[in-house]
């Protein structure tokens, strides 16, 4: 894990009330600041969410767009910034725990890709994805869903997929999109 540089990639959208929890989170966490960087892709806000990141992250890397380009477009921005061969999706309204990235890294699959166990903020006992699941009729699910969180996703497990509110994906070779824009 060591040789893992990452990136942390969040696409912000008039997310002003959320910046300061989102990335004071990610001030604590037990992974070295060294071993990671944070990259915000401004969606072009309207509020002060880029005078925040300015005034009180420095240490963050901020991307203004002139426009809206949405969550995928936002993010395959955000990987032409990024150094790490790791690159984590992560909402701008998620409020990490401190040891939530070091065991992100450590649940890598062999290729290069982890789901995060993600729970509400209003109530950290319920859960609201811990990976998805693909339904017969072709539509995907989060794994969890509203359950109380009892340890019952602990280990680490093969998923379908994802959230795209926290997950760990390899880099794409220079020149091609993390996400698929459509």
């Amino acid at each position: 894990m060591d040789d893992l540089p990452v990136s942390i990639l969040i696409v912000n959208y008039n997310g002003a009330r959320h910046l300061d929890a989102c990335l004071r989170a990610l001030e604590v966490q037990t992974l070295p600041r060294y071993r990671f960087e944070v990259i915000v892709v401004d969606n072009s806000s309207k509020d002060d969410s880029l005078a925040i990141l300015r005034e009180r992250f420095p240490w963050v890397r901020s991307v203004p767009l002139k426009q809206n380009t949405g969550f995928a477009e936002g993010n395959n921005i955000a990987a032409q910034y990024a150094h790490g061969r790791t690159l984590v999706l992560l909402n701008n309204d998620t409020i990490a725990d401190p040891h939530w990235l070091e065991e992100l890294l450590h649940a890598l699959s062999p290729d290069g890709r982890a789901a995060s166990k993600l729970v509400f903020a209003h109530d950290p006992t319920l859960l609201n994805s811990t990976g998805l699941f693909l339904l017969r009729d072709g539509r995907g699910m989060d794994r969890g869903f509203r359950q109380r969180d009892r340890g019952q996703y602990e280990r680490t497990q093969e998923v379908f997929a994802g959230c795209g509110a926290a997950l760990a994906l390899p880099a794409p070779p220079p020149g091609e999109p993390l996400l698929d824009p459509r």
